[in-house]
């Protein structure tokens, strides 16, 4: 089994909401450019990014 690679903390945050500048997306389409962008190497589930970021603008505010 591979190992998986060691993110830093906001990673996931950061990546999401680089991905959105581009457009608005669904999770699918949130998961499937930062897998394409990490050739690879990070694997985002379909319903991940939503589930990540649910409340998460009323924790940056």
């Amino acid at each position: 089994m591979a190992k998986k690679p060691d993110l830093l903390p906001g990673t996931l945050d950061m990546l999401i909401l680089k991905t959105l500048t581009r457009a608005p997306l669904h999770g699918y389409g949130i998961a499937l450019p930062i897998k394409r962008s990490s050739e690879n190497v990070l694997t985002v589930e379909e319903g991940s990014p939503i589930r990540h970021c649910n409340g998460c603008c009323c924790r940056v505010g």
